[in-house]
């Protein structure tokens, strides 16, 4: 018993002792040195940029109900200085927005943009509401040789939620565009 009792004493000063260290850790808001260097260690990956984004389809062979689709844009990642183009087709009966047989779009990342270091970008839709209401999960695969000192390849994870502006339409087709870059926002990062 007696045991117990100096035990939980000694406990109890042992963490008044560490309280004032504690309490005299400095607040990451003071704006003193050690918040200064937290700001600085801290990784700010830049958006990818996606311009020239376009949804067009067009009806399929003369008494076909569906539409040949197409999804085209550029991209540009800020955070390894390198961009390219995207573009994937599909059959989309008009309708349907859940992947079937209404609606092919790809499950599965597109990969586009390979590029020399053996980098590349890919998408895929996410939710697809309509054809100008949809989200994308983009990632952009490259070897980074100004962060690590040996070459690595990191692969930086954005999503975009897209809104399109109607373009034209026609009986046999429909046609959509974005009037300002779209901006994917970063979600993660693997290295």
């Amino acid at each position: 018993m007696k045991f117990q009792l100096a035990a939980a004493l000694a406990l109890k000063s042992t963490v008044a002792s560490l309280s004032p260290f504690r309490t005299n850790l400095p607040n990451q808001g003071t704006g003193n040195a050690v918040s200064k260097r937290l700001e600085l260690s801290q990784f700010h990956p830049k958006p990818f940029n996606l311009t020239s984004m376009c949804v067009e389809c067009n009806k399929g062979p003369q008494g076909s109900s569906a539409f040949d689709c197409l999804i085209r844009f550029h991209w540009r990642d800020d955070n390894a200085n390198e961009s390219g183009a995207c573009a994937e087709s599909w059959v989309w009966d008009g309708v349907t927005t859940a992947i079937g047989a209404g609606n092919n779009h790809s499950a599965v990342y597109i990969i586009c943009g390979d590029q020399a270091d053996g980098g590349f970008f890919q998408f895929k839709f996410l939710d697809f509401l309509s054809l100008s209401n949809f989200s994308l999960s983009l990632t952009h695969m490259f070897r980074d040789t100004e962060d690590f000192s040996t070459p690595t390849m990191a692969n930086l994870f954005a999503l975009a939620n897209v809104t399109l502006q109607p373009k034209g339409q026609s009986n046999g087709s429909l046609s959509y565009f974005a009037d300002q870059p779209v901006l994917a926002t970063f979600t993660g990062m693997t290295i």
